[in-house]
């Protein structure tokens, strides 16, 4: 799906408001095909530490992005931890990596 400019923008804007990312992705379904309001997005944000515990991570987040009308779920990982999985051709991070969007960073 090819999202409109205004609306990564205002993700990007929305992310950084919540955490210190320093890149942002698009993946997933979401991105597949043609746009639709009613599809969800997934994104996976890269910090560059851990700020707060793994479970906690999404907090601040999951309540920025709320403000979007729109269905979005996301997971927060550390630049390290990207680093660490990104080999791995099973994990989430190399899927990522190959296949979604960069919208920032």
């Amino acid at each position: 799906m090819v999202l409109r400019d205004e609306l990564k923008e205002m993700i990007v804007n929305r992310v950084r408001e919540a955490v210190p990312a320093e890149a942002i992705y698009l993946y997933g379904p979401g991105v597949e095909g043609p746009e639709a309001e009613d599809r969800h997005l997934e994104l996976l944000v890269v910090v560059p530490e851990a700020y707060e515990p793994p479970s906690r991570r999404g907090i601040h987040l999951k309540r920025s992005l709320s403000r979007i009308n729109r269905p979005i779920e996301a997971r927060v990982v550390t630049h390290d931890e990207l680093e660490r999985e990104r080999h791995h051709l099973h994990s989430l991070e190399h899927r990522v990596l190959l296949k979604g969007e960069r919208i920032f960073g």
